[in-house]
């Protein structure tokens, strides 16, 4: 695989799939009525979940106003691929399997490698990536501290090398095939 420069972008699209289509959340009007309406929703939805947050970093958010701020800074980012050619999936909720395709088919950013990492305590999220077919590659003891709590990451990954055999293996669990 030739090497194409320290960064390739990764576009950001609609991913259309069977049963679920991820739309790309545009920040580029965060005050729009549609922009608020949807981060309403959002927030209803989430609101009252805490331990959904439990792992991550931030939130639970206070209003939607504060989670709607949260994500106008996050998009703010470019959807990159490192010069070592990875990506990483985070506080993925739903539609791990579209990413995981348009990370490794897009044919633009040539990802050999999308990451998945998992707070040692969130069992959930650990079972998660290894149904989806993620490989465990080890643990970074103290790699973060935040809510009072350190934490020790879990690292898996899926290379390009394996990816046909996991994305064959998913379609049949998902009844996409």
């Amino acid at each position: 695989m030739k090497y194409n420069g320290p960064h390739t972008f990764i576009p950001a699209v609609t991913l259309v799939g069977p049963r679920l289509t991820l739309v790309p959340l545009d920040m580029t009007q965060p005050d729009s009525p549609e922009t608020i309406a949807l981060f309403d929703q959002l927030f209803t939805a989430v609101s009252n979940s805490e331990e959904l947050f439990q792992y991550m970093t931030l939130g639970p958010f206070k209003s939607a106003d504060e989670l709607r701020a949260h994500y106008q800074r996050i998009c703010s980012l470019p959807i990159g691929c490192q010069p070592d050619k990875r990506v990483e999936l985070g506080s993925v909720w739903i539609g791990a399997y579209l990413m995981l395709c348009h990370a490794f088919e897009n044919g633009r950013a040539e990802v050999q490698r999308v990451e998945w990492t998992a707070h040692h305590l969130n069992v959930a999220s650990q079972q998660t990536a290894l149904k989806i077919g993620f490989v465990y590659e080890g643990t970074f003891r103290k790699h973060r501290f935040y809510k009072n709590t350190v934490r020790n990451s879990f690292w898996y990954s899926i290379i390009d090398d394996e990816w046909a055999e996991k994305k064959e293996r998913l379609q049949k669990m998902l009844n996409i095939i």
